[in-house]
């Protein structure tokens, strides 16, 4: 570790401090532990996994970057999380990694409508009505927690695995059977807390995006969803009604300030603490000219290609970091041009093992006007030409070439099985890339 951290000493402050204090974690999640430290236990999920499940965890651990961690005992808000109606808000507003999908708090916690009472700060005119909502909440959240956990422990099998058989319509086994049907109760309890007592679940294996899943109906998951935004867009103009979200000022031609409608989503007064104090580091996003020249490189994907996938723009952006290794994509003359141009790229900027911050890039741009997310996918923002001024200028064929190699890297990735042992390989060399750079489990 020390050889390591030294090695960045000299880059900014943040690397003469890792340097400095060696053996010591980058950041130290204080926000995080304080939330927590009164507590027995938390709820917690991988942020990148096949399946997003939410399970107990013990407070007295350290937890990893790439774990969300849900600050609250309440077995309600876990039957909650683990619902299909928070499945289908985190599919449809989180990003993708590959064919799995990364929870972003931001995304999928904060703006997600949880029903009236369950979380601290909300509506309490109906206590008694709460009440009797709350403890069915718990009774089933712990009772699905429960099973769930003696079922894995019994078959010995993880989470992914205890899924996969879930998912299977084959798999007729006693005890995933019974996990099927405390998941159909624990929805249905979901939907009782929401007054949706009309909505017919249809629960069965329906085919998804996923493949073959126990889930609900098609038209089920649609009416859930469009009923769960109204209600996002209702408590979002109830907490502008009350202040609670300052518009943001911007400078007119003539010099004077003259505000914007606030764009913020509605989010449940219980919010989950980053687990890692960004604001604690000695300089803020974008620190480095690494940082600097992703945020420009994300603005020219855009406004090249706008409305992609958000997962389409890391793809190109990992693609750029390690142009060497995925020029492959391309071949001929523009393989020629793709490797020239990255290769003028600053050395200390490409071909290194440090994360790509991609959660810290697109919130930033985001929060600058120059991308907006839709849903998955990302914009153009209204500031964007503006904001774009402030980082490294890049050469527009590469930003050419780069989605011609994302658009192949995207087809191949979409055959069942690769053609060649070469395009196995690039698939295979992409995929290490990702997990160095995005900290991905495999």
């Amino acid at each position: 570790m020390k050889p390591a951290r030294e090695l960045v000493g000299g880059r900014n402050t943040i690397g003469a401090r890792r340097a400095q204090y060696w053996w010591r974690y980058d950041a130290q999640a204080t926000d995080l532990y304080a939330a927590i430290e009164q507590l027995q236990f938390v709820w917690a999920a991988a942020q990148t996994a096949k399946y997003v499940s939410i399970v107990r965890e013990p407070v007295g651990i350290l937890f990893s970057h790439m774990t969300v961690v849900f600050p609250t005992e309440s077995y309600a808000v876990a039957a909650v999380l683990n619902s299909t109606f928070h499945w289908f808000w985190i599919e449809d507003f989180c990003a993708s990694l590959e064919t799995r999908l990364r929870y972003i708090p931001t995304d999928g916690f904060e703006t997600y409508p949880f029903p009236w009472g369950l979380l601290e700060g909300r509506d309490t005119t109906s206590e008694s009505q709460h009440r009797k909502c709350d403890s069915g909440l718990c009774r089933i959240g712990e009772v699905y927690h429960e099973h769930r956990s003696m079922t894995m422990l019994t078959r010995q099998e993880g989470l992914t695995k205890t899924y996969n058989r879930f998912h299977n319509a084959d798999e007729a086994a006693a005890d995933i059977q019974k996990l099927r049907d405390l998941h159909v109760e624990m929805d249905n309890a979901v939907a009782a807390a929401y007054g949706w007592s009309d909505l017919d679940l249809g629960h069965g294996f329906h085919e998804t995006k996923q493949g073959v899943r126990f889930t609900t109906s098609e038209s089920a998951r649609r009416e859930a969803l469009a009923r769960l935004l109204k209600l996002n867009h209702e408590r979002y103009a109830e907490e502008v009604a009350q202040g609670l979200h300052e518009p943001k000022a911007r400078r007119a031609a003539g010099g004077k300030k003259r505000t914007r409608r606030a764009t913020t989503k509605a989010a449940p007064a219980l919010a989950a603490p980053a687990l890692f104090d960004l604001t604690a580091m000695d300089t803020a996003f974008p620190s480095t000219d690494r940082d600097r020249l992703l945020c420009g490189l994300l603005c020219d994907l855009v406004a090249a290609q706008p409305g992609l996938p958000s997962t389409a723009y890391l793809d190109a952006t990992v693609i750029v970091l390690r142009y060497k290794r995925h020029c492959r994509l391309l071949i001929g003359s523009e393989q020629t041009q793709f490797v020239a141009l990255s290769g003028k790229l600053p050395r200390k900027c490409v071909e290194l093992d440090e994360r790509l911050p991609w959660t810290e890039l697109v919130e930033l741009l985001v929060q600058q006007d120059a991308v907006r997310k839709r849903g998955s996918a990302l914009d153009t923002g209204s500031r964007l030409a503006e904001v774009r001024k402030a980082y490294p200028s890049l050469d527009a064929r590469l930003i050419q070439l780069v989605h011609k190699a994302a658009t192949t890297l995207r087809e191949m990735q979409s055959l069942a099985k690769p053609k060649s042992a070469a395009d196995k390989q690039v698939l295979s060399e992409f995929s290490d890339d990702v997990r160095t750079l995005c900290g991905a489990s495999p």
